[in-house]
Parts: C-alpha cells; sequence; structure tokens
C-alpha cells in the first residue's frame, strides 16, 4: 500500500501508541512534579526542586539579581501605562504618579465627608426637640409603644389641635414598620371618634421635605366644624394640582383613599399628605422643595376658616403656662387612646 511504501522509503516503521498508556504517562509526570517539593506522605517539604542546592550566598545574589529585574520591570508596567492613560503629548511619568497620590487624597476626602455628616447628625440629634427624650413632658397627652400625642408648643390653629409624634428620630411616616403604622391608625382612630362625638371633622397633615437635614416629621390632627370639614377635600385637591412646578415628573395628584399612604409613596422621596378622618385623601410628590411651604396645608384650612394668618404662617411660640392649659383642656376630652 502507499503508506508500507512510504515507510520502506525513508526506513522508518510505524509507532501504536496504547491510550492507557499514554494517560499513565501523564499522571506518572505528574506525580513526579508532586514528588519533587513533597514527602512521600504527601505533605511539602520544599517551595522549589532545587532549595537543597542553593546556600546563603546563592540566596543573596538571586535577591539582588532579582531585585534589580523586579525595578526594570516596575518601570516597563508603568511605562505601558503610559500611553494608555492619555493622548496629550505632555503627559510624563510624574504625572502619573501624581494622579495616583490625588486618588490617595480623593480617598481622604471621602472618609472625611462621611466623618463630617456623622458629626452633624449626631449634633441634628442632639438639638431635636421633637424625640421623646427632649420633648417637654407638659405638652404630651399620651405616650404609646412607637409614637406620642401632644398639643403644640406654639399657636393652635384651631381648639384641640394636636400632633402624633414617633418617638424615634424619623424623617417621614412612610419609613415607619408595620408596629408604628398599627399604632398609628389605632391613634387615629381614636381622635376621629372622639371628635366625631363632638360634631367636628379630623384633617391629619403631614409634611416630609428636606430629608437630607432630617428633620423629624409629625402629623398635623386638626378638628374642624363638620360645615367647613365637607369643604376641605375639594380645596386640597385644587391646591394640589396647583402647586408646585407646571411640568412635574412625578403624578401631582396622589389618592389614597384607596391605597394607605405607604403603599403610594415610595421611602425617599419628599411629599405631602391630607387625610381626612380614616378615609384617606391626597398625597404629592414634591418636586421643588423651594417653592412648597411647611405651612401649606394649614394655610388651606386657615383660609376656609378664616382665621388669622399669624396661626398657620410661622405662628408664635407658647409660654409654658399655655402649653399647659392647653394640655390639661385636651385631657379633659377623654380620648380613649389605644393601651400599651
Amino acid at each position: 500500500s502507499g503508506s508500507s511504501g512510504i515507510n520502506a522509503e525513508y526506513g522508518a516503521r510505524p509507532v501504536f501508541i496504547d491510550p492507557e498508556q499514554a494517560r499513565s504517562g501523564k499522571r506518572k509526570k505528574k506525580r513526579e512534579k508532586l514528588s519533587v517539593t513533597h514527602a512521600k506522605d504527601g505533605e511539602r517539604d520544599r517551595y522549589f526542586p532545587d532549595d537543597d542546592g542553593r546556600g546563603l550566598e546563592d540566596l543573596v545574589r538571586e535577591e539582588k539579581t532579582n531585585s534589580s529585574l523586579g525595578q526594570d520591570h516596575l518601570f516597563l508596567k508603568y511605562a505601558s501605562k503610559l500611553s494608555k492613560m492619555s493622548d496629550k503629548q505632555d503627559w510624563t511619568l510624574d504625572d502619573m504618579f501624581v494622579s495616583n497620590i490625588a486618588k490617595v487624597k480623593d480617598g481622604s476626602k471621602d472618609v472625611d465627608k462621611l466623618v463630617a455628616e456623622n458629626q452633624r447628625e449626631h449634633k441634628r440629634l442632639e438639638s431635636c426637640t421633637m424625640c421623646i427624650e427632649k420633648c417637654g413632658r407638659g405638652s404630651i397627652v399620651y405616650i404609646g409603644t412607637s409614637l406620642y400625642v401632644r398639643v403644640p408648643t406654639w399657636k393652635s390653629l384651631t381648639p384641640n389641635h394636636c400632633q402624633i409624634v414617633p418617638t424615634a428620630h424619623t424623617i417621614s411616616t412612610v419609613n415607619g414598620d408595620e408596629d408604628f403604622w398599627r399604632e398609628l391608625s389605632a391613634v387615629k382612630s381614636a381622635l376621629v371618634r372622639k371628635f366625631s362625638s363632638l360634631k367636628l371633622d379630623t384633617v391629619f397633615l403631614e409634611f416630609a421635605s428636606r430629608l437630607d437635614q432630617r428633620r423629624h416629621v409629625f402629623v398635623d390632627c386638626v378638628p374642624v366644624p363638620e360645615e367647613e370639614g365637607t369643604m376641605l377635600p375639594a380645596y386640597f385637591k385644587k391646591a394640589i394640582l396647583d402647586c408646585d412646578v407646571e411640568w412635574a415628573q412625578n403624578k401631582k395628584l396622589v389618592d389614597t383613599r384607596k391605597k394607605s399612604l405607604r403603599k403610594c409613596i415610595p421611602q425617599g422621596l419628599p411629599y405631602f399628605s391630607v387625610e381626612f378622618g380614616l378615609d384617606g385623601g391626597f398625597a404629592h410628590v414634591i418636586e421643588e422643595e423651594r417653592m412648597f411651604k411647611r405651612y401649606f396645608g394649614l394655610e388651606i384650612i386657615g383660609g376656609v376658616l378664616d382665621v388669622d394668618v399669624g396661626l398657620w404662617r410661622n405662628p408664635d411660640k407658647e409660654t409654658s403656662e399655655a402649653v399647659q392649659y392647653k394640655r390639661k383642656s385636651f385631657e379633659k376630652l377623654s380620648v380613649e387612646f389605644p393601651e400599651n
């Protein structure tokens, strides 16, 4: 055949290799390579095959040689990066080292920024008068597990105007957990029942803005006569649609009558909320916080009730005697708050 002729012409004989022998040969080489640095029991007794053949002088000479080669390698490494870092003609190797130092300095700036922010947060907590530890007990009418109720320490918009405040420092009610919302719902129900028995409608207002300043949030509870209370939803709806920026990224009017507020407003967004009794109400995601005033809701109620502007726009602070008088007047209502 053709193959036998070629073998005869060159004086070569065909070689047949057994696959099993080939595989066993590979395993043998691996075992031999392993046995160079490991003892028979499998434990490592050296790191390089020639460890026994090198003395101290050889190691010192090798270290000196490798140090020199290592510097050359490092230089080539940075030189290769140099061409990729910038296309400017005047970019040099020194510029690269300067940029690396700048990165380290930027990292230290980030650490300093975090430390400063932590100090500001600590200062806010220390100076917060809404946290129950710092709140004057003369204004508190009820203390629950996760919230408390107090009368305002400034002039009230209407008689028996009160505020629901989280005991912990919280920036919005939507950040509250299940226990907080369960207690909040129970307290609202107690207030609505009491004011309904007095022929009054109850309006709840929440303003959660400037979240980066981490202000302690509270919910205003304003009782109003039933006749004016029936008109308030229409006034609030129109005011919310006309407020803030003209072209908003979020829906201007959020209806909370079918879903609760925390299911309508995501955490981390500034918002205003108004609820009419236990029937829900409206919410608005604030687009431009500088244009949205903190007294937005109180102004609408004050306009409908035709009260003095000083009761809703930056009201004056009450004396301790006046606060105690409001607290005692509220306690006479005997609101059936939930038991702890």
